[in-house]
């Protein structure tokens, strides 16, 4: 299954958005968000969305830096790396304005910026696991040992992925 470089129009591929850390990640996935004014000296992770996985979810990257939307540098945001492997997100993040497109790069290339081809994430269950380059469309079984130095494709909820986001800042 190839991916779609745009996702129903709300984003394309390579787009940096902004994710709310002051939101009690208790707040429902599926609040609409559309009327909210986000303020500009709240501190704020950001991401880049990679591309539409369709019923495989969205594909995205989280990264390291976080500021504030008034202080926010988009080469600063890309250079400091990603917070962890790429993850899929449901979308509503995105269709409940959640989540925030804050810039877009014209020049992005997902093979080179995103390291696409090294992109890889488990599927199946503990009995049957298997790795899944995103690049090749290849899957290959594997151990439970072997899975856990992989992302394991799940489809994460705005505020589950929120809660992961601040652990890896704050917590780790």
């Amino acid at each position: 299954m190839k991916g779609n470089d745009n996702y129903k129009g709300i984003l394309k591929a390579g787009d940096i958005f902004c994710i709310p850390l002051f939101i009690d990640p208790k707040e429902k996935a599926t609040k609409s968000y559309t009327r909210v004014k986000y303020p500009e000296d709240k501190q704020y992770a950001f991401g880049r969305f990679i591309e539409d996985r369709a019923g495989g979810g969205v594909l995205v990257e989280v990264f390291e830096k976080t500021m504030t939307l008034k202080d926010y540098n988009q080469d600063l945001v890309k250079e400091s790396g990603r917070l962890f492997p790429p993850v899929t997100t449901s979308g509503l993040e995105f269709t409940k304005k959640r989540w925030r497109l804050v810039s877009s790069d014209q020049d992005y290339d997902k093979i080179n910026d995103s390291d696409y081809k090294q992109i890889n994430l488990v599927i199946g269950t503990y009995d049957d696991l298997r790795v899944k380059n995103l690049y090749a469309n290849k899957e290959t079984e594997i151990s439970e040992k072997e899975a856990e130095q992989y992302e394991a494709w799940k489809v994460w909820q705005p505020n589950q992925l929120e809660k992961r986001i601040i652990k890896e800042l704050f917590v780790n």
